[in-house]
């Protein structure tokens, strides 16, 4: 992806974890993050997510990073 590359971030609290995915052209284009984040497998009911510019999650005072 471009250098303008967008992440999304989500606290799945079904399962008690944290998802990080690169937003795909496709996503930008279709505009409608939820249904996607819906095929990924996340229960949207029970989950919070957010769009950013940066990629990694920062726990202890490290950015650690999400493969």
């Amino acid at each position: 992806m471009n250098k303008e590359a967008k992440y999304v971030t989500i606290l799945d609290f079904d399962n008690g974890r944290v998802f990080q995915y690169e937003i795909h052209e496709e996503w930008i284009d279709n505009g409608d993050y939820e249904l996607i984040l819906s095929d990924y497998g996340h229960n949207l009911s029970n989950c919070q997510w957010m769009v950013h510019d940066e990629p990694g999650i920062i726990t202890e005072n490290h950015r650690e990073y999400v493969y």
